[in-house]
């Protein structure tokens, strides 16, 4: 039995682990942060019903989060019951991409939506849910979300109409800056800066307090249509971006001039020929000292320290006890038979989980 590579769309952290859940399959896995065995989380498992396509995911003390990627509905895994809970949130605007945010603040829980254009709240308590249109003025794509200290930024793929929502009056307006986002790729709010990274490699810097505004052209030359960029996350004074249709991982100072190109992979790395045109490093997660990166389109997900920017690679594979594990717990009659891949120690294995 070979080793089965896992692909996934979003991944979740909590005090030592990762979670995520398969793309295809749905399985439900989890890894410690300091270790690079992928093993399945069984307790997940049996809470699952119906096999459905994961996509944006939230991990809390006691609960674990995830929106459909229909944008239909938000599983709610309740980790001390062992309880699922599935509740309507009426964002399927689109087949995917739905949801571009998820956020717990105090009691309340923000999912933002671009293809149905509204941000959904729900209290985590009682469940009550409402709903914040964005205007009916602005129609521009809205992709990328941030956290602010007074709200949420929800920026558009293209154009200059900035939407800002008050997670306090859940009142939504628009602000019309003064620059223009061309296919936007990422942002980061620093100290008030946020800046907006797009797909050709033009870097915006936009100072909400001072209302200033600088743009940045010098990597533009490294970047093509077909050859983009995805995330920017800063390493100390200095930038790694992630490539999207690129191949690339660059570094580049806090003037966002080209470093270097970081290239140490491991020796067996590669990415999917049939995915080229798909979005490498498309989501993560991060605690005090790394970043966390899924890639659906390569054999590896990628932990990075935000000190040093040291790249490690975590296989992203699932062994054959885990395979032989997720078999069992989903096969109708509950029974594998030992053969030629299935030995003793395996067996044994499988009945302590």
């Amino acid at each position: 039995m070979k080793d089965f590579f896992v692909e996934c769309r979003d991944i979740g952290i909590y005090e030592d682990k990762l979670y995520f859940f398969t793309d295809k399959a749905t399985i439900p896995c989890w890894i410690r942060k300091n270790e690079t065995k992928i093993e399945i989380n069984v307790q997940l498992e049996k809470m699952i019903e119906k096999i459905e396509s994961f996509d944006k995911i939230l991990v809390l003390k006691d609960k674990i989060l995830v929106s459909t990627l229909d944008g239909k509905y938000l599983y709610i895994f309740n980790m001390n019951s062992s309880k699922c809970t599935k509740h309507e949130i009426h964002c399927d605007g689109d087949d995917m991409g739905n949801i571009l945010h998820i956020e717990k603040i105090g009691e309340l829980l923000f999912l933002f939506s671009g293809t149905s254009r509204k941000v959904v709240i729900i209290n985590t308590i009682t469940y009550e849910t409402k709903y914040s249109p964005f205007p009916d003025n602005v129609d521009s794509s809205y992709r990328k979300v941030i956290k602010i200290s007074d709200g949420f930024l929800i920026f558009p793929q293209n154009g200059n109409d900035v939407l800002y929502f008050d997670n306090i009056t859940f009142a939504i307006k628009e602000i019309l800056v003064d620059f223009h986002i061309d296919s936007i790729a990422d942002i980061l709010n620093e100290d008030d800066k946020v800046i907006i990274l797009e797909k050709c490699g033009k870097i915006i810097e936009w100072d909400r307090q001072k209302k200033g505004v600088k743009i940045y052209k010098k990597l533009e030359s490294l970047y093509t249509e077909d050859l983009c960029a995805s995330r920017i996350i800063p390493i100390n004074n200095d930038y790694i971006i992630m490539p999207s249709t690129h191949t690339q991982i660059i570094k580049v100072n806090n003037d966002f001039e080209f470093l270097a190109v970081i290239d140490d992979y491991p020796p067996d790395f590669e990415y999917k020929s049939d995915r080229e045109k798909w979005n490498k490093y498309t989501n993560y997660t991060e605690d005090n000292n790394y970043y966390y990166f899924v890639c659906r389109t390569s054999n590896y997900f990628l932990k990075i320290n935000k000190r040093s920017g040291q790249l490690s690679w975590i296989k992203a594979c699932l062994e054959r006890n885990q395979q032989l594990l997720i078999k069992t717990l989903r096969s109708k009659n509950s029974i594998i038979y030992e053969n030629e891949n299935i030995n003793l120690n395996d067996f044994i294995d499988l009945l302590e989980k």
